[in-house]
């Protein structure tokens, strides 16, 4: 019996070890306060904002994103019921409430940038634009694996007016 008890003893100290660098090497869970710490700075750094600039718009575009997001969430539900729906009818009216949805948040970004441009001008509120879309673009370029050899767009060269588009 103690050799039944060592034995098991000497195998789970063997595999905690193995388990413990699994759970390490895993993939981390998603920190919504690091990710807006990561955004606010680059935002901050491409749209050349002071400081006090920043602490009056940053609340403003954090509520915009807020607010985005629960539309986007809102659609993703739609989106998720469409794949059940077969009739014609459903569909259609699926498809509806999903681009109310798009033109809701776009009607809404427009007048949160404008809030925006009446608090640091309308060339920081534009250039507080680009960098958004730059930081997402960044995230997702840091979030695609890169173990196919070819890079981060799959082979194709960059630039150039001639570029092959698929």
């Amino acid at each position: 019996m103690k050799r039944y008890v060592a034995l098991f003893v000497l195998i789970l100290a063997c595999l905690l070890p193995v388990a413990a660098q699994q759970r390490e090497e895993g993939r981390p869970r998603f920190n919504m306060e690091e990710f807006q710490g990561w955004m606010k700075s680059f935002i901050r750094e491409r749209a050349c904002l002071t400081q006090a600039e920043a602490d009056l718009v940053f609340p403003v575009f954090f509520e915009m994103k807020q607010k985005q997001m629960e539309r986007t969430r809102r659609v993703g539900g739609l989106t998720m019921e469409a794949y059940k729906k077969t009739a014609p009818k459903e569909c259609e009216a699926l498809l509806k409430q999903i681009t109310a949805l798009h033109v809701e948040s776009s009607k809404l970004e427009q007048s949160y940038y404008a809030r925006i441009a009446k608090l640091v001008g309308a060339k920081k509120a534009l250039n507080m634009m680009f960098a958004d879309d730059a930081f997402h673009r960044e995230m997702l370029r840091k979030a695609v694996p890169h173990g196919n050899g070819k890079g981060s767009n799959g082979g194709r060269e960059r630039g150039g007016r001639h570029s092959e588009r698929r």
